[in-house]
C-alpha cells in the first residue's frame, strides 16, 4: 500500500512540476499591445504613401506581440489636435508634423532645419535629444516618416535673387516669414482650397510648396516657373507614440520597433526621392520651367532659408538648447 501511495505521490509531484514548467509556455503568445494611430494628412495622400508599408514592416518584425493599425487621417482626429491626442492616449501613435506641436515643444521648430539625413541624426545626438524632449510631454519619438523639400513656385520667372523682391508668395508663417523677409518677399497665408483662385487672379504671385501635390492641386495650370533650389528638405514629419502605450511593450519588442524605424529611414528617403522625380515629370509635362540661380546666389538663397529659420527658433528657446540643436542638426 505504501508503495502504491508513494508511486502516486511521485506521479503527482512530476505532474505538478510539468504543469509548473508548462505555465510560461501557455502564455508565450500574450495578447498583443495594440497601437491605434492616425496621420495629419489623408492616408491616400501622396505624402502619406510610406506609412502603410512601414506599419506592415513593424507588425511583421514584432511577430504578433504588437498590432499597429492606421485608423485614418484628419477625419479621425484633426491634424492640429493629433499631438494632444497622442499625449493624452486618445491615439496611441501619430504620424504628425513637429511644427504643429511647437506650442508644447518650441524646439520642434528646429526639426525642419536639419542638414543631415535621418540616420545621421541618430549618430549626431539629435535623435536622443529630441526624444528626451518628447518624453517630457508623455510621448516617445521614433524617427522621421517622410522627407521632402520646399520650393518657390512663381507665375513669372525669377532668374536672379533681386527679381524675387516685392513678390507676394503664399506660404507665410513660422519658418517662412524670416526667409521671405530676407528675400524681400511678402508672405501671404491663404487656405489650401483658395490657392488656385488666388494664383489665377493675381492675389499672390506664387507659392512655397514641395514638389509633391502642386500638379494634382491644379496649381501648375496657372503657375509655370519654379526656383529649383530645395530648402527645409528634412521636413518635420515625425512618428510619436504615447509614452504609456510604449511602456506596455516588452523591452525586446521596443528595441525591435526602434531598429525597424531606423532601418526603414533609408528606404523612406529613397521612396520619396523616386516620387520627387515622378512629380517633377508631371510639372515638366505641365510646361513648368525650372530655374537655376547663379551659383553664388543659389547658395545665398538656401542659406537665407536656414539662417532665417534659426533666427526664428532663437526667439523660442534658450541659448544652450539652441546651441545643442544647431550642433546636432548641422554637417
Amino acid at each position: 500500500m505504501r508503495k502504491i501511495l508513494y508511486g502516486m505521490g511521485v506521479s503527482l509531484l512530476i505532474a505538478a512540476l510539468c504543469l509548473g514548467h508548462a505555465g510560461p509556455t501557455l502564455s508565450a503568445n500574450p495578447k498583443p499591445v495594440t497601437i491605434k494611430s492616425a496621420c495629419f494628412l489623408p492616408i491616400n495622400h501622396v505624402v502619406s504613401s510610406f506609412i502603410p508599408p512601414l506599419i506592415d514592416r513593424i507588425n511583421k518584425a514584432c511577430n504578433g506581440e504588437v498590432e499597429w493599425t492606421l485608423l485614418g487621417g484628419p477625419e479621425v482626429v484633426p491634424g492640429l489636435d493629433q499631438f494632444e491626442a497622442v499625449k493624452r492616449g486618445t491615439l496611441d501613435a501619430g504620424f504628425v508634423v513637429a511644427a504643429d506641436h511647437a506650442g508644447r515643444i518650441p524646439e520642434a521648430y528646429a526639426a525642419a532645419l536639419s542638414r543631415l539625413e535621418p540616420w545621421e541624426e541618430r549618430e549626431s545626438g539629435f535623435y536622443d535629444l529630441f526624444n528626451k524632449m518628447h518624453q517630457e510631454q508623455n510621448t516617445y519619438y521614433l524617427g522621421r516618416w517622410h522627407k521632402m523639400g520646399f520650393y518657390i513656385w512663381t507665375n513669372e520667372p525669377a532668374e536672379r535673387l533681386a527679381e524675387l523682391k516685392g513678390r507676394k508668395i503664399r506660404g507665410g508663417g513660422t519658418l517662412y516669414d524670416p526667409w521671405f523677409e530676407n528675400l524681400g518677399i511678402t508672405g501671404v497665408q491663404i487656405p489650401y482650397p483658395d490657392v488656385y483662385t488666388a494664383l489665377q487672379r493675381g492675389v499672390v504671385d506664387g507659392f512655397a510648396w514641395p514638389m509633391f501635390g502642386a500638379s494634382d492641386a491644379g496649381w501648375l495650370e496657372v503657375t509655370k516657373h519654379c526656383v529649383e533650389h530645395e530648402v527645409f528638405s528634412s521636413s518635420d514629419a515625425v512618428i510619436l507614440v504615447n509614452q504609456r502605450t510604449w511602456n506596455k511593450i516588452p523591452k525586446p519588442i521596443q528595441e525591435t520597433i526602434i531598429k525597424v524605424c531606423a532601418e526603414a529611414e533609408y528606404d523612406m528617403v529613397a521612396h520619396y526621392a523616386k516620387m520627387h522625380d515622378q512629380e517633377k515629370e508631371k510639372a515638366l509635362k505641365a510646361r513648368v520651367k525650372f530655374i537655376k540661380l547663379p551659383p553664388d546666389e543659389a547658395e545665398q538663397y538656401v542659406n537665407m532659408a536656414y539662417e532665417g529659420g534659426w533666427s526664428f527658433v532663437k526667439k523660442k528657446v534658450d541659448p544652450e538648447r539652441l546651441n545643442q540643436l544647431r550642433k546636432t542638426l548641422s554637417k
